[in-house]
């Protein structure tokens, strides 16, 4: 749930300049629907349906067909798996990439600790947010998932998150209780 918060939070200004429109508008309804369906109604003496319906309006589908577009709280777990084993053959792609980013980002003669803990924590968001971006592509159409999909997304998030060093700081400061995060929010990012 964490991490779809955070793309549809990387996603609000790309999606104000009309940018990336193509890949990310069904990606950040997708997002927005899944939100949507695990978050509980604030108003528990209202219609329990209410909410599904304007969900599935807003999705273009009969509320009769809701749960056979999306998933439910417990299957998503279920879900979340499937598409582990099917993420798992583009693993080596996404370690080469980490590893890529850690070596160009955090070796740095000149850099604090401070500053090097923060571009870790700006990796580490990149990646929550491009894994998000792989689930839902692979949710969509888990039998179009592939090579291509998988290059597009890194290619789209890392544009999204080419930052330069004061707009990350600004970010953080501004998404999150402090600049420096709990080592527990960054392990919840990470999947462990």
């Amino acid at each position: 749930m964490e991490c779809n918060e955070l793309l549809l939070d990387l996603s609000v200004n790309y999606q104000k300049e009309q940018l990336y429109q193509e890949w990310l508008t069904p990606l950040t309804q997708q997002a927005e629907t899944l939100s949507e369906l695990l978050t509980e109604p604030e108003d528990e003496t209202s219609d329990p349906s209410k909410p599904y319906e304007e969900i599935a309006s807003r999705a273009g589908i009969a509320l009769s067909n809701l749960l056979a577009h999306l998933q439910t709280e417990e299957e998503l777990p279920a879900k979340w798996q499937a598409f582990r084993t099917a993420f798992a053959q583009y693993e080596p792609l996404m370690r080469s990439y980490l590893a890529n980013e850690v070596y160009s980002e955090l070796l740095s003669f000149e850099d604090t600790t401070k500053h090097m803990l923060v571009r870790l924590q700006w990796l580490m968001l990149q990646y929550a947010a491009l894994r998000q971006s792989l689930f839902l592509i692979w949710q969509d159409s888990p039998e179009a998932f592939s090579y291509e999909k998988v290059r597009e997304a890194l290619v789209i998030i890392n544009r999204m998150t080419g930052y330069d060093e004061e707009d990350i700081s600004e970010y953080l400061e501004n998404s999150f209780e402090s600049l420096l995060w709990d080592w527990g929010y960054f392990a919840l990012l990470a999947g462990f």
